[in-house]
């Protein structure tokens, strides 16, 4: 009887490798999805050639406390904002 071919490294290290944990999700992956859709919005909305980023960030992280959502911190929103479109 022949014998099986081993698998590849790849192979056998991807069917062993399974993440234990999800990991953890950001200030905005953790709003409600009408939260994230007006963020999204906000996000569209804003204009580098307009609006100071900081001055940005601060202002959706005051209207959202006001709403009752929490963010992240000033470098937190400043990096969600430049993030992807």
């Amino acid at each position: 009887m022949a014998k099986a071919k081993a698998p590849s490294l790849l192979d056998d290290v991807l069917s062993r490798a399974k993440n234990r944990s999800p990991g953890f999700l950001t200030w905005f992956e953790r709003l409600q999805p009408e939260a994230q859709a007006e963020l999204e919005r906000v996000r569209q909305a804003f204009n580098h050639d307009v609006h100071q980023k900081r001055a940005y960030a601060r202002a959706i992280m005051d209207a959202a406390r006001e709403r009752g959502w929490k963010t992240s911190g000033l470098q937190g929103v400043i990096s969600w904002l430049e993030g992807r479109r």
